[in-house]
């Protein structure tokens, strides 16, 4: 690829450009000669010409760009640890671990690069260097997912969770659901997908799991919510709960659960919090020592026993409607604070603000005060048939 000139023997003194470039042109080097002012100092320089002197250089030929497939989702969605991510109190997060991607049906989830070819190079003797030629890929997909007839891009034929199976044969397919065969723990991190999540094993203490939907063995001391229905096998001790569909359990113990929909538990409410705009329904057991609050009915087998303490049970009101009521009350408490002290102060500005906030608080809580009276109604009602 390099040619170089060494002064064997002393040139003559009448020696010209044009004499090297026949000498070199008789060795059949004809590429890649360097400029004329470069062979004059070469000539000029007694140095120059006792060591190998660079006068031609071919041409390399470049790499070739390879094919590949561009992926418009995250393909490793379970990050590492970082360090540097820390929350308000300066505290590492060990459990969060990135948020599952979600693709609704007809999005384009991937396509083919094709290869781009190297250029070809050239030697001092202006002979041709071949150039490496550029690598294809095949795109492939699987469930849930359909090729173009180009075979150019992948589209999800389903709403779901889109994934890469690695090896020979790479493919795309497109999940209905979130499917994790064991627990929910420090090897999957909290769960953030928008889809249906199944989770064989038990979501684990102090672990997140927000979903549209959710079905598990167990709940022991986790943060739950969902968009839709819950569905838990077995118990579901110490957990927060949150759904916006049904939810179903085989027993519940010492946690809280709120839920539009209906709650269905098996073997009975311990110690816990309920609240529902639905039925709440205790199959095969009792209700001890909880707090239940549905729209609709509480059904039991049996209710509290001679040595626990007693249950409260509300029916007919909407435990929704009662807390945005409570959070709009405390709401008012502190602008009412906040506009007596304003006053005090006589800052004139402040003073109307906060009382256009108080306004507008006040008128919320009568908005709320007609139904919340019509659900008190009912509830005496049905403590009277009781």
């Amino acid at each position: 690829m390099k040619a170089y000139l060494t002064e064997k023997t002393m040139m003559d003194s009448d020696v010209t450009i044009e004499d090297i470039k026949k000498f070199l042109e008789h060795e059949k080097i004809v590429n890649g000669i360097v400029d004329d002012e470069e062979i004059q100092k070469f000539i000029d320089k007694r140095l120059n010409r006792i060591k190998p002197f660079l006068i031609a250089e071919g041409s390399e030929p470049t790499s070739p760009q390879h094919g590949r497939i561009r992926y418009f989702f995250d393909t490793q969605p379970l990050k590492k640890i970082d360090p540097n991510l820390v929350d308000e109190k300066d505290r590492i997060d060990f459990k969060e671990r990135g948020e599952m991607p979600y693709v609704e049906k007809g999005t384009l989830i991937a396509e083919r690069v094709p290869g781009i070819p190297g250029k070809h190079g050239k030697d001092v003797y202006g002979k041709r260097i071949e150039a490496k030629k550029a690598k294809h890929v095949t795109l492939r997909c699987g469930n849930g997912a359909i090729l173009s007839e180009d075979k150019r891009m992948v589209h999800a034929r389903i709403d779901g969770l889109p994934v890469t199976t690695s090896g020979r044969n790479e493919r795309i397919d497109v999940l209905p659901h979130y499917y994790i065969s064991g627990d929910v723990n420090m090897k999957t991190g909290n769960v953030r997908f928008n889809g249906p999540v199944i989770v064989k094993g038990t979501v684990q203490n102090g672990f997140k799991v927000r979903c549209a939907t959710l079905e598990a063995k167990e709940l022991f001391r986790a943060d739950i919510r969902a968009d839709g229905d819950i569905l838990v096998q077995g118990g579901v001790v110490g957990t927060q709960v949150v759904c916006n569909g049904s939810f179903k359990a085989k027993f519940v113990k010492g946690s809280t659960i709120q839920s539009d929909g209906l709650v269905v538990v098996s073997n009975g409410i311990v110690d816990s919090k309920v609240d529902t705009r639905e039925n709440c329904i205790v199959e095969n057991n009792k209700i001890l020592t909880s707090d239940i609050m549905a729209l609709k009915n509480i059904e039991t087998q049996d209710l509290g026993s001679k040595s626990s303490p007693g249950c409260q049970l509300t029916i007919g009101v909407d435990p929704i409607l009662i807390k945005e009521l409570t959070r709009l009350t405390d709401e008012n408490k502190s602008l009412e604070k906040q506009l007596e002290t304003s006053m005090e102060e006589l800052d004139i500005d402040n003073l109307q603000e906060l009382n256009d906030d108080y306004q507008s608080v006040v008128e919320k809580i009568d908005q709320l005060e007609p139904p919340l009276k019509e659900a008190k109604t009912i509830n005496h009602t049905l403590i009277k048939k009781i």
